[in-house]
């Protein structure tokens, strides 16, 4: 049973997302709220695998209030859902607190499915706030990433000494693909995809999978779209 509390401050939006999570048996939201004090007050009495909370949640907001979430329960999975692409949340995922980003308009109908796959320890950002996120972070590097059109060259320069396999899965990852897609793509097990992400990450110095992913658009690699694979990974 996933346990998710549900926090946000437009009461249309709470209640069409509490029927769609409560339709689903192994979905079960522990309580609801409509601002910061709801959430902190929830995430500290239930310790849920999932705080959903809404980008604007009145007297704060969901991308702010994620530090403290963190805070009282390390193991709460922190996803934000807007019904607009935000850089706030963009910087929020840089930080790695925020482990989802999802489009109301766009992932509603696929909800479910993208929860269930944030339990299992992976991460969701929509296409288009992945887009977003690489065009930032092109702007604020374009200086400190070489100019060529090889992969070997950009490989070359990226740090941390990846090997080839690894080097081949940060691509991936910055095309917005799973572990599930990693593995049939490469003949790999999903375990083994795992371990090339967690050597990744000791590598470069990262915390979170989400901050592996926006530090290979940041090195140059994918175009932070993966419309068609990421599309596939999560659907019903």
């Amino acid at each position: 049973m996933i346990k998710i509390v549900l926090v946000d401050i437009n009461e249309e939006w709470k209640e069409k997302i509490a029927n769609l999570i409560s339709s689903h048996k192994d979905l079960m939201i522990q309580g609801m709220g409509k601002d910061n004090y709801d959430a902190i007050r929830l995430v500290k009495k239930f310790q849920p695998d999932i705080a959903l909370l809404g980008a604007n949640l009145g007297l704060s907001d969901g991308i702010e209030i994620s530090y403290i979430l963190k805070r009282c329960s390390p193991s709460t999975e922190i996803v934000i859902f807007s019904s607009r692409v935000e850089d706030r949340l963009i910087q929020g995922m840089i930080n790695g607190k925020i482990t989802g980003c999802l489009l109301l308009t766009k992932d509603l109908e696929y909800l479910a499915v993208i929860l269930r796959s944030i339990h299992r320890g992976e991460f969701y950002v929509n296409s288009l706030i992945s887009a977003r996120a690489f065009e930032i972070l092109a702007s604020l590097s374009k200086e400190k990433i070489p100019d060529s059109r090889n992969l070997e060259e950009k490989y070359l320069c990226l740090p941390g000494d990846f090997s080839r396999a690894e080097f081949k899965i940060l691509k991936f990852l910055s095309d917005g693909c799973t572990s599930k897609d990693i593995a049939n793509s490469l003949g790999l097990k999903q375990g083994t995809v795992r371990n090339y992400i967690s050597s990744i990450m000791k590598k470069a110095g990262l915390k979170t999978r989400t901050q592996v992913v926006l530090y290979a658009l940041q090195n140059g690699l994918g175009k932070g779209k993966g419309n068609e694979l990421a599309r596939d990974g999560f659907r019903p």
